[in-house]
């Protein structure tokens, strides 16, 4: 169950264009690519600030169950595929364990030491689980799409601060240019936009797309 993120920025795309067109007459054409390429690596920029994806796709992923619960990284929760615990990660959470509440799982009955190891303790601490569920959504929306807009027209207009050094419509990438500091890979409206969509929690991807 996936998207592309090609199929996830449509939106952004048309956007960008029909406000180029606006900015600069209906000489731009609705083809241009390099629009597309800019929604593309916005999304990328947008997705490293905000620790999370937000395209419909499955997800691996490693947390660290705090008071009975996780709080996951990519939402919103389509399905829950497996959970796995123990010592290696290869032990089958059952589907009676666990249940979702919005953008959380809770687990019940699995905070103790002695569900990891099999001993007798009476001992309770945090504990890891393998998490592989599909999530998000099929096209980007409400304020995610705004601040893929205002980065992708940044992006388009290649503002030095961008950090964008080349655009190459040939190979279909982005070359960007070095950073200085802080935030330097995100326009400040873009940002403001995007900090209410970071993801604090503690869940890390098992399968690289970090």
């Amino acid at each position: 169950m996936s998207v592309t993120v090609e199929q996830f920025v449509e939106p952004v795309v048309a956007n960008v264009i029909g406000l180029l067109r606006m900015m600069a007459g209906s000489h731009l054409k609705t083809d241009d690519d390099r629009v597309e390429l800019c929604a593309i690596e916005a999304y990328e920029i947008i997705c490293e600030f905000c620790n999370r994806r937000f395209h419909l796709d499955t997800y691996e992923e490693i947390y660290k169950v705090m008071d009975g619960y996780i709080e996951m990284r990519n939402i919103p929760i389509v399905q829950i595929n497996s959970i796995k615990r123990g010592t290696t990660l290869s032990t089958d959470v059952e589907t009676d364990e666990y249940y979702v509440l919005g953008d959380r799982i809770k687990f019940t009955g699995l905070t103790n030491v002695a569900f990891l190891t099999g001993e007798d303790v009476d001992e309770s601490r945090p504990f890891d689980v393998l998490v592989n569920y599909d999530a998000g959504t099929t096209v980007a929306t409400g304020k995610l799409l705004s601040a893929l807009e205002r980065q992708a027209l940044g992006l388009y207009h290649q503002i030095p601060t961008e950090g964008v050094a080349q655009i190459n419509t040939g190979d279909r990438n982005i070359i960007r240019a070095s950073f200085k500091v802080g935030e330097g890979k995100l326009m400040e409206n873009a940002v403001q936009t995007a900090s209410s969509l970071v993801y604090t929690g503690d869940g890390r991807s098992y399968s690289g797309y970090d």
